[in-house]
């Protein structure tokens, strides 16, 4: 059941593709059109993201409806707001998030809800080079969280996270390996028990159409998702306890494309066991409608 959970709140996120104006792409980086329907099916869940769009490649409005049993279980309406191409504002459920941009960056997100007269703060900084660096978010009752970024030989990125809450600091560590389309080839951290974590990633050459100008401008810091720029076809999870390095857990999950041109019309998500003599377990389909 869990996996079968994550499989489908995969399609949820934001995530795409980077293709030159000759695969159709109208704005170097981004996809050029966007679906108008997602659906994702497995045997206990149903989720249905339906897009009116403002253009294209941007939408307009999302109304997600997660199914449990033919019973609506959760249901959500996000409208998004443009000033020109830009996006200047989100709402949804209570929350207007409104967004502020320097020279075509996104430099400050300020979160309101008609319940809460204090809004949360997000600040960007950026390098020369137009990479983010740092990441402030201001959350009510003075609790923050704080990420530098940090770039280094091998296309790696160094997230260090710094977090405020009731009184008390947190820190932890992530490290992104990109490959040269951007992709996120590898993350390395360690998780709430002290495990060395490594998840490695392997993409297809194709465009995710959810990697729109809206994804591009709301996510400086895309990275951090552990997905990249194209569709994921394969992802390896290693999870290691220094105290038993021997004893090693591995689950690995297969994506199938189907694809109309450079666009997936349909996909099939797999567990695979760690034993050869053992079937592969479908957990989910969704299928791309534009």
């Amino acid at each position: 059941m869990k996996k079968v959970f994550l499989a489908l709140l995969a399609t949820t996120v934001f995530v795409a593709c980077s293709k030159s104006d000759d695969n159709g792409g109208s704005e170097e980086g981004v996809s050029a059109k966007h679906p108008k329907k997602i659906i994702s099916t497995s045997p206990y869940l149903r989720v249905e993201r339906i897009f009116e769009l403002y253009d294209d490649a941007r939408p307009k409005k999302e109304s997600y409806t997660h199914y449990q049993a033919d019973t609506v279980s959760y249901s959500s309406v996000t409208e998004y707001e443009y000033d020109g191409k830009q996006l200047v504002k989100k709402r949804y459920g209570d929350t207007e998030v409104s967004f502020f941009y320097n020279k075509g960056k996104l430099e400050r997100e300020v979160s309101k809800s008609k319940y809460n007269s204090t809004p949360s703060t997000t600040e960007y900084q950026y390098d020369g080079n137009g990479r983010v660096i740092k990441k402030l978010t201001r959350y009510r009752q003075d609790n923050y969280e704080e990420v530098n970024y940090q770039y280094s030989e091998g296309n790696k990125i160094i997230a260090s996270t710094e977090r405020f809450v009731e009184n008390k600091k947190i820190y932890s560590s992530r490290t992104y390996t990109l490959d040269a389309n951007g992709n996120v080839v590898k993350q390395e951290y360690k998780d709430y028990r002290d495990y060395d974590v490594v998840i490695t990633y392997e993409y297809d050459n194709k465009i995710n159409p959810l990697f729109s100008p809206t994804f591009r401008d709301l996510y400086p810091d895309y990275f951090t998702m552990g997905v990249g720029k194209n569709n994921i076809i394969k992802q390896t999870e290693i999870r290691t306890n220094p105290k038993e390095p021997n004893k090693v857990s591995k689950v690995t999950f297969r994506t199938v494309y189907e694809y109309n041109g450079d666009y997936p019309v349909r996909n099939t998500y797999y567990s695979v066991p760690n034993e050869e003599n053992k079937p592969e377990e479908k957990l989910s389909v969704t299928e791309y409608i534009y």
